[in-house]
């Protein structure tokens, strides 16, 4: 695996944590207000939210990774096609 293809691996399971940490992070502060304020819709409100967040971020993320490796591909078609052409 190159460092390319490790560096998109890695951003790729930052975002599946940041997937997951949104949703606890809304949810608990969901929980909090629903406690503090004695109702019972804040945490599945703030809860959504942190599902859209984190797969906002999700898509970001393979949107980047999908970049970085057409932009792979095609640097190596042109070194490519160059080493063809001598």
């Amino acid at each position: 695996m190159s460092g390319r293809q490790m560096s998109a691996s890695l951003r790729l399971a930052a975002a599946g944590m940041t997937l997951a940490f949104s949703v606890v992070i809304g949810a608990g502060f969901g929980y909090w207000l629903d406690g503090r304020y004695k109702t019972t819709w804040w945490t599945p409100v703030f809860a959504v939210l942190g599902v859209i967040a984190g797969f906002r971020e999700l898509i970001r993320a393979v949107n980047a990774a999908n970049r970085a490796d057409d932009e792979e591909r095609a640097r190596r078609r042109r070194s490519a096609e160059e080493g063809d052409g001598d």
